[in-house]
């Protein structure tokens, strides 16, 4: 949901309940002219400018406004209640107004530097081109309609309603960290996409030059596979027999690569209470077949994995 700007207003609420439920309070100078969909954050401040008590500061969202009466979300951004017959607010002059928690840009927004730009909170980037790196550290971002000319990272919270283009490379760090809703929603132009977390396509699809390889796992006995493991290649160097152990913390839809390079057989098993699947002559514990040969493993879900390949 948008945040709408309205800076430097002032006012006086009245009848103001101690009661995080209250939906509507009566107000004088809110504005009449939000958007549909956006919201005004106000800060009612009790103790200054003759107020009737010393709750609060409060920080409430604003959705409309009908004549005197603004329909409102209490309590927002971990804020204390108000309460009081006159209570005076404020939206604009606080410093977190312009901190990028707030940060709306419907256009060119150019950086400088080698940090590039971070944001957390909402962030609303629709239509925006960011000619340098940016990074999602937190929260909900909107990254409809946007064009990153450098390298975007996720941590969590991006949903695109729209398309997007990453003109280098694009890492998801967070566990469902990003959400592409619409059909052709995301295009990565060069570069990688790294994903240790999730990305959720409901009705699209993502092009990318290349996906998903980071690097080489290295093994020389048995070993029990990890997270950190999505998107690496894993060697079983071993020349006595060993186990690759699959375990359930995973995000469904994840997979796990692997080959044997030495004499040392693999065999592909579970952790306690993890089911595998394949076409191995034992189905819950393949083997991989000879040196060289490579298996597949896919997260289902529930503890459930499939493994395919050259396995026997």
């Amino acid at each position: 949901m948008p945040r709408y700007r309205a800076n430097f207003l002032s006012g006086v609420v009245s009848g103001l309940q101690n009661n995080a439920s209250q939906t509507a309070i009566t107000g004088t100078n809110f504005p009449t002219n939000i958007p549909a969909g956006s919201y005004l954050p106000v800060t009612l401040n009790p103790g200054y400018f003759g107020a009737n008590n010393t709750s609060g500061p409060e920080v409430i969202y604003v959705s409309s406004v009908v004549g005197n009466v603004a329909t409102v979300t209490r309590q927002q951004e971990g804020s204390t209640l108000a309460s009081g017959t006159t209570v005076p607010w404020v939206a604009g002059p606080l410093v977190a107004d312009f901190d990028v928690y707030n940060l709306t840009s419907t256009g060119t927004l150019t950086l400088s530097g080698t940090g590039g730009l971070t944001v957390s909170g909402y962030t609303n980037l629709s239509g925006t081109t960011v000619n340098g790196n940016l990074t999602v550290a937190s929260g909900y971002t909107n990254l409809s309609g946007t064009t990153v000319n450098g390298n975007l990272t996720v941590a969590s919270g991006i949903t695109v309603t729209g398309s997007i283009t990453v003109n280098n490379g694009l890492s998801v760090n967070g566990t469902n960290g990003i959400t592409v809703n619409a059909t052709n929603g995301m295009t990565i132009a060069s570069g990688n996409l790294v994903v240790s977390g999730s990305v959720t396509v409901p009705g699209g699809s993502i092009y990318a030059g290349a996906v998903g390889y980071s690097g080489t796992n290295t093994q020389t006995g048995s070993y029990v596979v990890a997270s950190g493991d999505v998107n690496y290649l894993i060697q079983m160097n071993n020349i006595n027999p060993a186990i690759l152990t699959l375990s359930g913390t995973f995000a469904t839809g994840q997979q796990i690569t692997a080959f044997r390079s030495n004499a040392g057989s693999v065999t592909i098993s579970g952790a306690s209470g993890v089911t595998i699947y394949s076409t191995g002559a034992t189905s819950s514990k393949p083997i991989i077949r000879t040196p060289y040969s490579v298996a597949t493993a896919i997260y289902l879900g529930s503890n459930n994995w499939l493994v395919t390949g050259d396995i026997s």
